[in-house]
């Protein structure tokens, strides 16, 4: 079936059952021919014309359209206002007609300022000096005594003759073909009046017109004025239609495409006919649940504000249709959200179209098997390019099996007909989303927000940032959003949390509270009483309800990062989305060594593990934690220190090791890299009398190997170390002698922190490994140093 679902009724009881409905439903003042648009349910944007005394509309420059067409006859002038001041109210056509310049005549004037009789005699006395002889004259007193007013209702000249007119009127009306007085009139009064004139359209339809009329009025999203609308209403009086619904969807459709109409006039022309169509079904479910295409408008009202239709006609098998409807009913009804519910008849498409190419089709769910599931993921890798699109709809298709199986609605399943773990495409790591400090510090910097045109994306941006609150929680905060607590008045942002469907609190700054009340301030300006939207719609919004859409925000966005030309580090213009100032927010409070519990009720997640996708860490900063949590010795040993001692980072400082290089009795070794195996064995650099497997020290177990540069040294003097005379490499360092230098005391007692670094400095590596060590080497007699690096 098409998404008309059902055409108009071809028996006389159903198209009279329609009429009735939509009659009873059309309030009388709307129920007219000729409808005067005028009021406020027709501009929902409340905008006059500057000119003092005129209600009509205004357009450009603060003018209607007439007033602003007089203007551009005059000119232009620059001056709007002094040009709005001295020009007259009344138009053209509806201004009184001038009198004949004879003092006391109360005819109209034909030519010369006179009137008709006085223009006769004039002419007559040879048309004399005109200033001079009409002081002579007087008016024609009989006359005006038995003559009527005109007509018109603005107008009081005598009529002319036996005319119900004067002599300018009824030209105007002998030019229209004396239509009727009271038309005349009627046309006459509306000439500039908006209004929009169904008489030529079919009883029928005419009748639909007003009933959409009246929802577009109701509603107030859209400005429903005459103008944008006229060229739709004339669509359906040339095409003679007597109803909206004795086409299919796609048939109007093509037919609107085809006509040369305004986008309002289409937009209109499509409403009218889901609106009559929503009519003729009926209310609730026993009118959509049958049909191939729902409105979600007619179960759910205003909250289908993101998705409108669910289309169920790409799915061909009426098995897999009926199943799909009763599953997207269930969901619907356990608070499933409508774009969720969107994906979900996607991924049954797919999978719909992929049982298409089954040999054979397969006719019901019990000849369903696990080959149409691979089937189903073989079309997924070429429909969707990332992973992440593709796994989810997998897990779409997974879990409306799961629920056949647990609703038990069909019990013909195999059991063998779902999902394992390996079916889902594996998801690439995701690095950190958070924006760099380099680039947030441009969008910080006040001169930079300073170049937003509108205060209130300004205060967007800066909700988002300073509370990591989700586009569309920041847009759609109330005016009653800022509370303050009672004991010690600090405030809080109140929002909603559309994801988890739940009213949430969050903490803010005095600044922002400013920032937050100036805000509601302009919008208590337009709509001074109740609650309004705090960010409200430009556009189609008459009564501070709609908030802002995120998409609009999203484009003055990024013409805002093109303003401030905000760059990254390498200098090239960079491009972000609003979510990830979330992400950047989190990150900050993770790293500032805020407790996960704290981030998560900061960012209103249900449990911790959705925080893990917030609190990643790049590799600099990981490796900054890893070097302050491990902190090792020159023999590579853990060093233990208490983090509240005042001089613990000093403490270390004495522990340190140089990374280039550490020192050895018989050279310098290079700091090991990354161990080689768990047990490795190396040759002793300097020759030793012991075996080397078995107890010479060099035997080192779970160590990493390191190259070591044995040096030629010179003897120790009394005045402190010895000195590097000469290299050699370690082929050459088995003929070098053992070294002898002899180890020096360790300072003790109340020795400073300076001197005990510079004694550690002067002694051997040897010696500061502790008492085990150093007993063994003076057994064995060995220079060798042991490096152990974890």
């Amino acid at each position: 079936m098409t998404e008309a679902a059902l055409p108009i009724p071809e028996d006389s009881q159903a198209a009279a059952e329609l009429e009735r409905r939509l009659t009873a439903a059309v309030r009388p003042e709307l129920r007219v021919s000729v409808l005067p648009c005028e009021g406020p349910g027709f501009y929902p944007s409340i905008r006059i014309c500057r000119i003092e005394g005129c209600d009509r509309q205004s357009h450009a420059h603060g003018l209607c359209a007439t007033h602003r067409m007089r203007w551009r006859y005059q000119g232009c002038p620059e001056d709007v206002e002094a040009w709005s001041a001295a020009t007259p109210t009344a138009m053209q056509g509806l201004r009184p007609v001038r009198n004949c310049e004879v003092e006391g005549c109360l005819f109209g004037v034909e030519g010369s300022g006179l009137c008709g009789g006085h223009s006769r005699r004039w002419k007559l006395a040879g048309k004399p000096e005109l200033a001079t002889w009409r002081t002579t004259q007087e008016p024609f007193h009989d006359r005006q005594a038995h003559a009527a007013t005109c007509r018109m209702p603005w107008c009081d000249r005598r009529v002319h003759g036996r005319q119900p007119f004067c002599k300018a009127h009824y030209a105007r009306w002998n030019d229209a073909g004396k239509p009727p007085v009271e038309q005349l009139i009627n046309q006459a009064l509306h000439t500039y009046a908006p209004r929009l004139d169904l008489s030529q359209l079919q009883p029928t339809m005419r009748t639909q017109v007003q009933y959409a009329l009246q929802h577009r009025i109701d509603t107030g999203r859209f400005e429903t004025s005459p103008r944008p609308l006229k060229s739709g209403i004339d669509f359906l009086a040339q095409l003679g239609a007597t109803s909206m619904l004795e086409r299919s969807f796609e048939q109007w459709d093509e037919l609107v495409g085809q006509y040369r109409m305004n986008d309002s006039s289409r937009a209109f022309t499509r409403q009218m006919f889901h609106l009559v169509d929503a009519v003729a079904a009926g209310d609730g479910w026993s009118g959509q649940y049958d049909r191939d295409v729902w409105d979600m408008q007619v179960l759910l009202g205003s909250r289908a504000h993101r998705v409108r239709f669910l289309r169920f006609t790409p799915i061909s098998q009426p098995w897999l249709r009926e199943l799909s409807k009763r599953y997207i009913r269930w969901r619907l009804s356990v608070e499933i959200s409508l774009p969720q519910l969107s994906r979900d008849l996607i991924a049954l498409s797919l999978f719909s179209a992929a049982l298409r190419q089954a040999q054979p089709e397969p006719s019901g769910l019990a000849e369903l098997r696990r080959s149409h599931l691979e089937l189903y993921l073989a079309s997924l890798r070429l429909h969707y390019e990332t992973p992440q699109t593709r796994s989810g709809a997998v897990g779409c298709l997974a879990t409306f099996l799961a629920t056949l199986q647990h609703q038990q609605w069909d019990d013909s399943l195999s059991a063998q007909v779902q999902f394992y773990r390996e079916d889902y495409p594996r998801r690439p790591h995701r690095e950190p989303r958070r924006i760099a400090e380099f680039v947030m510090a441009q969008v910080e910097h006040e001169d930079n927000l300073s170049r937003w045109h509108d205060p209130a994306d300004r205060l967007i941006t800066e909700i988002m940032i300073r509370t990591g609150r989700r586009i569309g929680e920041a847009v759609g905060l109330r005016t009653s959003c800022l509370l303050r607590d009672g004991v010690s008045g600090e405030p809080y942002l109140r929002y909603y949390n559309a994801k988890m469907k739940r009213e949430a609190f969050a903490p803010v700054d005095d600044q922002l509270a400013q920032a937050i009340d100036a805000q509601i301030a302009r919008v208590r300006q337009i709509w001074p009483d109740g609650e309004r939207a705090l960010f409200p719609k430009d556009k189609n919004n008459p009564t501070g309800e709609r908030v802002v859409p995120d998409g609009t925000f999203r484009r003055r966005l990024y013409l805002w990062l093109e303003r401030c030309d905000v760059r990254d580090e390498h200098g090239a213009p960079i491009r972000f989305t609003p979510h990830q100032w979330r992400h950047t927010f989190a990150t900050r409070l993770v790293e500032a060594n805020v407790p996960i519990e704290v981030v998560r009720r900061l960012l209103d997640h249900e449990t911790i593990q959705m925080m893990g996708h917030y609190a990643r860490v790049g590799m600099q900063r990981a490796r900054q934690e890893w070097e302050r949590a491990r902190k090792v010795n020159s023999a590579g040993e853990v060093v233990r220190l208490d983090p509240a001692e005042e001089l613990s980072e000093a403490a270390y400082a004495s522990h340190a090791l140089s990374k280039p290089g550490t020192p050895c009795p018989t050279g310098t070794a290079a700091w090991p890299r990354a161990p080689l195996a768990s047990t490795l064995t190396r040759a002793c650099p300097a020759p030793c009398s012991s075996p080397p497997r078995s107890s010479c020290p060099s035997t080192i177990s779970s160590a990493p190997s390191f190259n070591c540069r044995s040096s030629t040294t010179a003897p120790t003097s009394a005045s402190g170390p010895r000195r590097r005379t000469g290299k050699t490499s370690l082929r050459s360092s088995a003929s070098l002698a053992p070294s002898k230098r002899p180890a020096l005391p360790m300072p003790t007692g109340k020795h400073t922190l300076a001197r005990r670094i510079d004694a550690r400095r002067q002694q051997p590596l040897l010696a500061r490994r502790g008492s085990a060590a150093t007993s063994r080497s003076a057994e064995q007699g060995s220079g060798c140093a042991e490096q152990a690096a974890r």
